[in-house]
């Protein structure tokens, strides 16, 4: 891959991260991954305002982490790919382990 190429990719690639470095979209994307849901039912669901589910669900639109779909007065969102879910829990078990070393590593000074 060449050098303009590699960096612009990088750059869509910390973009995509960027929208998903929120508590809220975080909780928005966990809440998808089982089915469709509307904003109404969404924001009950992660326990967040009906403004504040909107605010981020347009923020996850915008990034293509999330598609709306009209169903008669609602609009429901569901996860563009729900492989992305995956990839969260890959993150979630390294921070994890990373965690326990340093834990171990502080135990081990106090030792």
């Amino acid at each position: 891959m060449n050098t303009d190429l590699r960096s612009e990719v990088a750059k869509t690639y910390a973009e995509f991260c960027k929208g998903l470095a929120n508590t809220s979209r975080l909780l928005i994307v966990y809440a998808l991954a089982d089915h469709s849901m509307n904003v109404g039912t969404l924001a009950k669901a992660i326990g967040l305002s009906q403004s504040t589910t909107s605010h981020n669900l347009k923020t996850l639109l915008d990034q293509g982490v999330v598609r709306s779909k009209r169903d008669g007065q609602n609009v429901l969102y569901t996860l563009a790919d729900v492989r992305l879910v995956q990839a969260l829990d890959m993150i979630w078990v390294t921070m994890a382990d990373q965690l326990d070393y340093k834990t171990t590593l502080s135990l081990n000074k106090l030792s």
